[in-house]
């Protein structure tokens, strides 16, 4: 697991993905603009 200190965001890996916690919800929506193709099919994004 790694921190930016700076901004807050947390990537944790792990076998078969990873999560990244981010400190806004606008930072989310623009990974998911970003990024969407990488989210699973799962109506919830899991």
């Amino acid at each position: 697991m790694w921190m930016d200190r700076k901004t807050g965001r947390i990537f944790a890996p792990y076998d078969g993905g990873f999560d990244l916690l981010v400190s806004s919800p606008e930072e989310v929506k623009r990974l998911k603009v970003r990024f969407g193709d990488w989210l699973s099919d799962h109506p919830e994004g899991l």
